[in-house]
């Protein structure tokens, strides 16, 4: 089991009520952690319109999670 902490930005942030948390998780990868908190905070985006941060670098959803680590979870974002 890790402990990870968890940020949400915009619609992610709106729909879970919070913008960030601290977590318990099993998940090996990043895009397993997101399905996970998808189902607690209900989450309505689909992992593949998700951008992900881990420890400040912008990842893949295989990037490993490891225990103490920073999630980021942020929409699609558009330019203007």
């Amino acid at each position: 089991m890790k402990r990870v902490h968890i940020q949400f930005f915009a619609q992610l942030k709106e729909r879970a009520g919070c913008g960030s948390a601290s977590v318990q998780t099993e998940a090996g990868t990043v895009e397993v952690l997101y399905r996970e908190l998808s189902e607690t905070y209900g989450l309505a985006m689909n992992w593949e319109h998700v951008k992900a941060a881990r420890n400040d670098n912008f990842c893949s959803g295989h990037t490993e999670i490891n225990d103490g680590d920073r999630i980021a979870f942020m929409p699609p974002m558009s330019g203007g």
